[in-house]
């Protein structure tokens, strides 16, 4: 039977072109030789079997011309007048006395579909070059996934060449689109959190208030899996290729030699994660591998993945990943095109404005510049100038560079400028364009000279440095007659999910303190900093980083970052690098409520007088701690909490801590962390903004307070036990008073705990922590009961320690010079000097 001819497995006779003449026709059907008996086997124009379509459009001998022996060549001609009778009588068509001509040698039914997803673009030379290159090339079929309203092209050729259309509705806002995924929450829980260069490169692209189409693309691809599975193509192919209606096939694009067991993709414009504009799968992989918004709007991903995903090429990637796919490359041999009155827009930057969108390829302009030079290398590389195949043991990507580094001397060549080349082979032989100092450049210069001072000087304490503000907030904060409060945490790599969480969350100014330790921190540090989507969330925050070398591990009972981690220098360097005069402390993996910033700024506001108590009474402001965790109290959950078990706020916190999902934090183990809160109050106190607390002993709450008043941290402490404690008990000492905040509060995810190896009587915090106490007494001291009862006199009393801070002890005599001539600070903030405090009797209204 003689296939239609816009069926995909039919190709376009020669005869049917108006172009071409009856003789024409005649002449390309067949090679005759000057005799019958020196006549070659006849084969078609273009060969029916994949391989022999490969030699020819290679220009490679086939074997079936070699001249068959005597006896043989008789066999075959009567088989060939055979065929060609059964042909006639079969179709019975005479034309003019000429018989039509049809292919002599059948591929039994396509195997191969390829699936053009998107509006038409480019137009005939582009789907030429797919006809050519691919259909015909691989007895492929075609299927067209596009818009109903794609109406640019109604003559196209793609329309009598598909053996699939499927229209598809498309909508003003594509979040209408995901909306018929039937996926409950991913507006209130996913597409918030798409922001920064997320939102730019359009990972939800086409939902309104999201840039380019990246959602639309991938609805495409949803839409192309259901026809699929409703078609049942999976019984009738065994390879699918997804790929755009703008590819330029520069040459024969063989899928037979590709591996069936993995996502085959071309080399080149992956944009730091996988090129989404052609994909080759197995009929076994393509259903997986077309599934990529519905994970990501069903927020499956763990939050550092998630945060990894800032282009559609990201998602692409994590859905692969998701699904456990392998995936291989090929060289390029395609480049996006687009028609010379189409879109001129460029998403490249070239210097100088070479190309600027203009570099034309055969009537049509190339898109982006990377991927027709990669394209143009692959295909000159196929053969050798002598018109042979390169050597089987050169691979074709490395014939690629060799082409590549050619097209960069051609290019020199035309008068071109040096740096042009430079820059040329960065970006095409490693896809990396010439910028300032990365942030791994200038981190990992700054580590290896610490590493080299601590070896060399083989110290028995840490080496360290501190980099202030290595990466500053790009947003400024309000003018000082405003209330600007900072939050204020730090984190090693294990916690920086947890951190990105809380900004969010805070929404407001931060300061950040990241902790490296090792090569590796660098590397993780440095990568997760330049991610655009991080960066983004970071813009109004302050980044500092601490970096420490420890040579000798002696002096600890383990070398692990438990007993190592310096909680309190960070804090500090976090502390006093904040930019803003009020801060908030918090542990990076306790999460603050929505739009907190924006809520404690205004409450303050409101109420001027807990201003005044921080400035002048040493006030700090409570928020309460509690854990969430989905299968109850356990100091090993089986799931861990996520984001998603989160309260959305403080009437949601206390139904789930009814419905024992959540509870104050550690009173499973330790009550006294946070009994000084007064939960059961605060869950129905409703008489004002705060109300009035008592420290007492372990008692580690999260607070908010006035920076210049505070001490900081004793950082003769690090790592695990009496880091927080001692710095309350301090504050304590100091005087300072302590209030719950009614409408706020810190919800910590639960997680699988640390078990600690070590007895208490080892740690080498405790030993510290005991000699703290008479370091506070001799730093603020105390009136004892005794030093207003004995007769002995003030003079005398005033030496013991017991009375050193009565009043009748501090003068104007005891206060030092420099406390008392550096008036152009306010006594508030001289009073936290160590130097002062307890010493001038301004200060004693603080007390």
């Amino acid at each position: 039977m003689i296939p239609k001819r816009n069926s995909p497995s039919s190709y376009h006779s020669p005869k049917n072109d108006p172009k071409k003449t009856d003789e024409e026709d005649e002449t390309m059907c067949c090679t005759e030789t000057e005799s019958y008996d020196e006549k070659d086997v006849i084969i078609s124009e273009v060969p029916s079997s994949p391989l022999r379509r490969r030699r020819h459009l290679l220009g490679e001998q086939s074997p079936l011309k070699r001249r068959a022996p005597p006896k043989r060549r008789f066999m075959l001609l009567q088989v060939l007048f055979i065929t060609g009778i059964a042909a006639i009588l079969s179709h019975g068509v005479l034309m003019s006395g000429v018989i039509e001509k049809q292919r002599f040698l059948r591929v039994p039914g396509n195997r191969t579909i390829v699936f053009l997803i998107g509006n038409l673009r480019c137009g005939e030379p582009a789907w030429e070059s797919l006809y050519k290159n691919v259909l015909d090339y691989n007895s492929a079929d075609l299927g067209l996934v596009v818009g109903s309203s794609d109406d640019k092209y109604n003559d196209a050729s793609l329309w009598k060449r598909a053996k699939y259309v499927f229209r598809e509705k498309e909508y003003e806002d594509w979040g209408d689109a995901l909306d018929t995924l039937n996926i409950p929450g991913w507006r209130e829980e996913v597409e918030p959190r798409v922001q920064g260069r997320a939102r730019e490169a359009g990972v939800l692209g086409g939902v309104k208030g999201h840039k380019t189409s990246g959602a639309i693309q991938n609805m495409m691809r949803y839409w192309l899996a259901q026809h699929i599975v409703e078609h049942n193509m999976l019984e009738q192919y065994d390879r699918f290729v997804v790929t755009r209606t703008d590819q330029f096939y520069m040459c024969p694009y063989d899928l037979s030699t590709l591996p069936k067991d993995t996502i085959v993709v071309p080399e080149g414009e992956d944009w730091g994660a996988i090129n989404d504009r052609n994909f080759v799968a197995s009929k076994n992989d393509i259903l997986s591998a077309l599934d990529v918004l519905p994970p990501f709007l069903r927020n499956e991903y763990s939050n550092e993945t998630f945060y990894e995903i800032e282009s559609p090429e990201h998602l692409l990637l994590a859905a692969w990943n998701y699904h456990n796919l392998k995936l291989s490359r090929t060289p390029r041999n395609m480049f996006t095109c687009m028609a010379k009155d189409g879109d001129m827009r460029r998403t490249g930057d070239v210097p100088y404005g070479f190309f600027a969108g203009g570099q034309e390829h055969k009537g049509i302009m190339v898109k982006y510049e990377t991927e027709y030079w990669w394209a143009r290398a692959t295909c000159d590389s196929r053969l050798t100038k002598d018109g042979d195949t390169h050597d089987t043991v050169k691979t074709k990507s490395q014939a690629s560079v060799e082409a590549m580094e050619a097209t960069i001397h051609d290019l020199t060549n035309r008068s071109l400028t040096k740096d042009w080349e430079i820059w040329w082979r960065e970006k095409m032989l490693t896809e990396k364009v010439w910028t300032p100092r990365t942030y791994k450049d200038q981190l990992m210069e700054q580590w290896e000279k610490l590493e080299a001072d601590a070896y060399s000087l083989n110290l028995t304490t840490p080496l360290s440095k501190s980099i202030v503000n290595f990466i500053p907030r790009k947003v400024d904060v309000e003018n000082s007659e405003q209330v600007v409060l900072t939050m204020q945490a730090s984190a090693s790599h294990g916690k920086l999910a947890n951190l990105i969480i809380n900004l969010r969350k805070w929404n407001g100014p931060g300061s950040i303190a990241l902790y490296i330790q090792s090569t590796e921190d660098v590397e993780l540090i440095a990568d997760w900093l330049a991610n655009y989507t991080i960066a983004w969330h970071l813009r109004e925050s302050n980044v500092h980083i601490l970096m420490e070398k420890i040579v000798d591990f002696s002096p600890y009972p383990e070398p692990t970052m438990q007993w190592t981690y310096p909680y309190n220098a960070l804090r500090n360097l976090g502390m006093e690098n904040t930019g803003t005069d009020y801060f908030l402390l918090l542990d990076v993996d306790l999460i603050v409520p929505p739009n907190s910033f924006a809520t404690t700024r205004e409450l303050f506001k409101n109420n001027p007088q807990m201003l005044q108590d921080m400035h002048h009474s040493r006030s700090l402001f409570v928020l309460p701690a509690f854990e969430v965790c989905p299968g109850g109290v356990s100091q090993a959950p089986e799931v861990d909490a996520t984001e998603s078990d989160l309260p959305s706020s403080k009437q949601d916190l206390v139904r789930m801590i009814g419905e024992k999902t959540a509870w104050v934090i550690y009173s499973d183990i330790e009550p006294l962390n946070q009994r000084a809160s007064n939960a059961e109050k605060w869950y129905t106190f409703t008489e004002s903004t705060h109300y009035p607390i008592k420290w007492e002993h372990q008692y580690e709450p999260y607070v908010i307070g006035y920076i210049p008043v505070v001490p900081r941290f004793w950082t003769g402490i690090r790592g695990y036990g009496y880091d927080k404690v001692s710095w309350f008990q301090e504050l304590d000492r100091g005087g300072f008073s302590m209030s719950v905040l009614r409408d706020l509060y810190v919800v910590h995810l639960c997680h699988a705990r640390t078990p600690i190896n070590v007895k208490w009587e080892e740690w080498p915090n405790t030993r510290k922590y005991l000699a703290f106490d008479p370091f506070l007494m001799s730093k603020y001291g105390v009136c004892r009961d005794w030093c207003q009862t004995s007769e002995e006199p003030w003079p005398t009393k005033c030496v013991w320690d017991s009375c050193a801070q009565c009043s009748e002890c501090i003068t104007d005599e005891t206060c030092p010079a420099e406390c008392k001539s550096s008036v152009e600070y306010p006594w508030a903030e001289r009073c936290a000097w160590t130097n002062c405090v307890g010493k001038c009797p301004q200060c004693l209204e603080f007390f």
